[in-house]
This record gives C-alpha cells, sequence and structure tokens, in this order.
C-alpha cells in the first residue's frame, strides 16, 4: 500500500519488535518511505515498554504531524490508541484478526480483551476490517466498521515456488499464513488425514509447524 501510493501521498511507518518482521525492511519499502523504528513497542504486555511506547508514539506523531493515522494490530492498537488519547488526527485501526476469538486463549482472558477492544474502539474514527469475517465482528464493536479485503500481488504469486511434487490427486487444497493457533492448523491436519487421495499446501510459517504432520500436506 505506501509503495504502491507514495507517488502522490508521504509514508511514515513505525514498527516494533516481532519475530516476523522481516530485517530486510529498507529493501521491501520505496526507499520515499520514512521507517522508524522503536524498539519498545513489543508483542508482549509489559508496563514499562507501553508507557515508554506510548510515549514515543506520541513523539512521533508530534514531529511527523501526519493527516491520518492506520494503526495494525492489537497490541499496536492498544499502546497506539492509549498513546493518540486527545489527539486530533483521523485515526484508522485494523486488527488482522481480533485476539479474543483466540481459542487458546482463557474465557477471562479473551473477555478482557473484547472489553477493551469495545473500551478501545471509541478512541479512533474506524475500524478496517481486511476480511469478511473480521467485518462482522468490527460491526459488533464499532458503528464506524468498513471492509477493505486483503489484496493480493498476483504477479508475485506467480514467481513463488511452492515446491510441490508433481503428482496426481484429485484436488489439492492451499491455504496461506502464518501457522498458528488463529489458523487451527490442528483441523487442517485431520482434514489432510481423512482425506488421503487430496494434496494440501500450506504457504507459512509458524510455531505450530508441529502439528501439520500428515503426509499429503
Amino acid at each position: 500500500i505506501c509503495n504502491g501510493l507514495c507517488d502522490n501521498d508521504r509514508f511514515v511507518v513505525i514498527y516494533g519488535d516481532r519475530d516476523d518482521v522481516p530485517k530486510n525492511l529498507n529493501e521491501i519499502f520505496d526507499s520515499r518511505v520514512k521507517l522508524i523504528y522503536l524498539p519498545s513497542l513489543k508483542l508482549k504486555i509489559s508496563l514499562k515498554d507501553d508507557l515508554s511506547a506510548i510515549k514515543e508514539i506520541r513523539r512521533c506523531v508530534k514531529d511527523e504531524k501526519p493527516d491520518i493515522i492506520h494503526i495494525h494490530s492489537t497490541k499496536a492498537g492498544i499502546d497506539a490508541r492509549v498513546g493518540l488519547l486527545g489527539c486530533k488526527v483521523t485515526k484508522y485501526y485494523t486488527p488482522h484478526g481480533f485476539c479474543f476469538l483466540r481459542k487458546d486463549q482463557n474465557n477471562i482472558k479473551r473477555f478482557i480483551l473484547k472489553t477493551m477492544e469495545k473500551t478501545l474502539a471509541k478512541m479512533c474514527d474506524g475500524i478496517i476490517a481486511c476480511g469478511k469475517y473480521e467485518y462482522e465482528v468490527a460491526k459488533k464493536i464499532s458503528k464506524k466498521a468498513i471492509l477493505i479485503d486483503n489484496g493480493l500481488d498476483t504477479a508475485f504469486v506467480d514467481q513463488v515456488d511452492a515446491e510441490v511434487e508433481e503428482k496426481e490427486h484429485k484436488y489439492t487444497v492451499y491455504t496461506a499464513g502464518r501457522i498458528g493457533s488463529q489458523k487451527n492448523p490442528k483441523l487442517f491436519n485431520e482434514i489432510a488425514s481423512d482425506l488421503p487421495d487430496y494434496q494440501f499446501v500450506w504457504i507459512g510459517e509458524g510455531d505450530d509447524r508441529n502439528l501439520l504432520t500428515s503426509k499429503n500436506i
């Protein structure tokens, strides 16, 4: 999105520490996109780091003077919306999967996260869902929810070598995403095991890769 629109608009990307952040961001983004690294913006909740991240986000917004702020993911969504409380800039939030929907979380944690999302929704100008199910959930949290489906660079997809063995199968099933609890790799594996004549391909990587044990994946 940044690379496609930077001919007409100025983009600043603030990012933090996550295992899946590419090491070559400077090569991925157009050189005109300004990248700001905040080491305090981490995935895990930490009072010290979060207070520091909130302060740094406010400072960045004050320095860069953006017209629109687009906040991504649950954790950044918490720090940024709290940190920018009172800031008059237009703010949008995309969760990329609401954390309270994760079945690997206990009910108390899910309730707390859902309550937080409902409260924080009032601190921004709208939720931009990137999928139909996320949109349906977002509408229950905020009246200002819209849907913009994730896009695909089809030219890039055509160039990818999935290293799939050329064998005759009745059908091949593909999925793409991080191999984590949200994508339910256990169920994916069970379905593959029950359909040995079909080929299954998972495009992605993640901590739960060990759950994909079926030979036809």
